[in-house]
């Protein structure tokens, strides 16, 4: 179907007309060169995922027995996605650090790493697995003996420091899923 000038009413309403067409034909233009593009792209990578993998298969498995343990652990999280499996002690520890150090960090990286490391809800719910109360906690002094002792073994002295201080507590109401309680601060 072709249009003439004729078909229209007004020469405003052709101009309108000429202006649209010649917009739908620069777009699927642009279209067509997006896709061309994109097709080149990923025939490059192809290529060079195929190279790769003749040419370096060994280097990367050599590579991969390299890592260290927790990071063979990360990765393997990630490709097997199993939410479910238990987290190694590496990661619970790396996952409380960062997020006390930087809970947007901490997001950023749980992001970046498809989503391995357990959500803050998870992270609190190990928080509030420990009993934590104000006052001198028993298990602390218990593991700093543990560590003096430890020491003495190996025939070493150990120096170390021991701080109490105060601080004020904001107060606020949480719901604690292993006591079943509410604990107010």
């Amino acid at each position: 179907m072709c249009m003439s000038r004729k078909d229209f009413a007004t020469d405003e309403a052709w101009s309108r007309f000429l202006k649209f067409t010649i917009y739908k034909q620069r777009q699927a233009a642009s279209c067509r060169k997006k896709n061309l593009r994109k097709s080149k792209q990923i025939g490059n990578i192809k290529e060079l995922v195929s190279k790769l993998r003749e040419e370096n298969a060994t280097a990367a498995a050599d590579y991969l027995q390299e890592l260290p343990e927790h990071v063979k652990q990360l990765i393997s999280r990630m490709k097997n996605n199993k939410p479910s499996s238990p987290f190694p002690a590496h990661l619970k520890t790396f996952a409380r650090s960062l997020h006390f150090h930087s809970p947007a960090a901490y997001e950023m990286v749980r992001q970046s790493f498809l989503k391995c490391l357990p959500c803050v809800e998870t992270l609190n719910r190990w928080y509030c697995s420990k009993n934590y109360k104000p006052g001198v906690s028993e298990e602390i002094i218990n593991h700093v003996s543990e560590m003096v002792h430890a020491e003495l073994k190996k025939g070493k002295k150990p120096v170390f420091n021991l701080t109490f201080d105060e601080m004020g507590i904001k107060e606020w109401t949480k719901y604690c899923k292993q006591t079943n309680v509410l604990v107010t601060y």
